[in-house]
């Protein structure tokens, strides 16, 4: 949690905020505060997978969004079953079922829901 702390942290430090007329400058002790105060109620940095490994590894339930390509819009998928060799997906507007890891290679992509177990 202190490395997703200090990178919240990193972002507000410096930054000028404004107390009625009296603007101040963000020390890095405040910003650390505002950033373990952001973590606390659930914030966390989205989850990025960029292989079909890692793809594969995620639980039963994970939501995704794909990058998409030139010739692909981004999908919305949910993995739906996982086996020993292949996991099973389907876009959220069930226009392609099921879908393979394989098939769903544009990446990055992002996790939007991690689920809970298989």
């Amino acid at each position: 949690m202190n490395d997703e702390r200090n990178a919240l942290a990193d972002i507000f430090t410096g930054h000028t905020v404004s107390f009625g007329a009296f603007p101040k400058r963000l020390m890095r002790g405040h910003a650390q505060e505002i950033a373990s105060r952001i973590l606390a109620v659930g914030y966390r940095k989205p989850q990025q997978i960029t292989t079909e490994l890692e793809l594969d590894d995620v639980p039963v339930g994970t939501v995704i969004r794909t990058a998409g390509t030139d010739d692909e819009d981004p999908r919305v998928a949910v993995k739906t079953a996982k086996w020993p060799d292949e996991s099973e997906w389907i876009a959220a507007d069930l226009s392609e079922y099921p879908l393979s890891s394989d098939e769903l290679d544009d990446f990055p992509a992002t996790v939007l829901h991690l689920g809970g177990g298989e």
